[in-house]
């Protein structure tokens, strides 16, 4: 009775050693490949990829200044002659012509003095003629008619004075643009170098601030660039000025870029953040698919040699644009790969053939 027992017992052993035997051979064969057993494995029969001819080309980065808007002509009107304020033309805000009258001083005694001028000159001039006549014939001597032209050109002179200071009472635009600040009232009395007002040129409006050492190499008049307001808008236009000495504080250049603003809608002193092209570099330009990371962490893109390996060759990203993604770091002409990088590994041998296009 005990030994077919026993039988039993030892015919389940066995049979379960080998079972679990199985299952171990089973589980170590499963085991995934490294790749570079995996690489190895397929020299072979190399891994086909596809890839793509990329060239150098000239990328210019963005030099972002901070800055702000300027009006370009600010003009303070001041009296130049004494009286009071009888007459105003624009209103404060409004836009004015080259010209146009902003104020205008009473005239007081100045239009008598006019007509007492003129009359001195028409009598200055009918002496001299005179003078003149009798020179001719010998009756005037050549000292006194010498007196008499002077005479006349004291009274011209003494006009014109009192001309001038008569149209010194009207106050008008030097340029169109605005009248931004009026300083007088009708009724206000002015001595001459008080303030009048303030007209500012909005067209074109700049865009003014500060480039450092590094940035201003190059840039030059008539570099494009646009500007962001604090309003929202985004302008356009070109460098009109750098200036040729730094700050000696900041070590910084003055830089204007020119807008046009025929409309106005640019105001003077809004925040801007000016944007030039900075100095061309060699760089490339590709899809950012292609990038990846080395086992150590490292970014850049996998190609093929010229002996059809796989090389891994790390970049430095510069921007991302619309269609692509400039890096720096790869040789004039390189071969990318664009189909199968995630299964190539670095130094494998593969097939390389033209992705559909052709290289590029």
């Amino acid at each position: 009775m005990k030994r077919p027992v026993i039988t039993a017992l030892v015919i389940a052993l066995a049979a379960g050693a080998w079972i679990l035997s199985g299952q171990f051979e089973l589980s170590g064969s499963d085991e995934p490949q490294s790749p570079a057993a995996t690489a190895e494995a397929r020299e072979e029969q190399p891994l086909e990829v596809r890839v793509r001819q990329f060239t150098s080309g000239q990328y210019r980065p963005q030099v972002t200044v901070s800055g702000r808007t300027e009006a370009v002509r600010r003009v303070v009107l001041r009296a130049q002659t004494a009286g009071q304020i009888e007459e105003l033309g624009a209103a404060k805000g409004s836009p004015v012509r080259e010209g146009d009258l902003i104020a205008r001083i009473g005239v007081r005694d100045r239009q008598a003095r006019l007509a007492e001028a003129e009359a001195l000159v028409a009598q200055r001039r009918a002496e001299l003629n005179a003078a003149r006549q009798l020179a001719e014939k010998g009756y005037r001597a050549r000292t006194q008619l010498a007196a008499d032209e002077a005479a006349h050109d004291q009274a011209m002179a003494r006009l014109k004075q009192i001309q001038v200071e008569i149209e010194e009472t009207r106050i008008r635009a030097p340029f169109d643009g605005v009248l931004e600040e009026r300083a007088v009232e009708i009724g206000n009395y002015l001595e001459p170098g008080n303030d009048v007002a303030t007209v500012v040129d909005l067209d074109p409006i700049l865009v003014v601030g500060s480039l450092n050492e590094r940035a201003i190499g190059g840039i030059s008049v008539g570099t494009p660039g646009r500007a962001r307001l604090a309003t929202g808008e985004t302008v356009e236009g070109k460098v009109r000025y750098i200036s040729s000495v730094a700050n000696p504080e900041t070590r910084t250049f003055r830089i204007e870029l020119e807008v046009e603003n025929g409309e106005g809608r640019v105001r003077d002193g809004v925040t801007a953040e000016l944007i030039l092209p900075g100095r061309p570099i060699e760089a490339h330009k590709i899809p950012a698919s292609l990038l990846t990371l080395s086992d150590i962490g490292e970014l850049g893109v996998k190609a093929v040699d010229d002996s059809g390996r796989v090389s891994f060759l790390p970049v430095s990203v510069l921007a991302d644009e619309q269609g692509g993604t400039w890096v720096d770091g790869l040789p004039e002409t390189v071969d990318l790969i664009t189909v199968g990088q995630e299964f190539a590994v670095d130094g494998e041998l593969v097939q390389a053939r033209p992705e559909n296009g052709g290289a590029s």
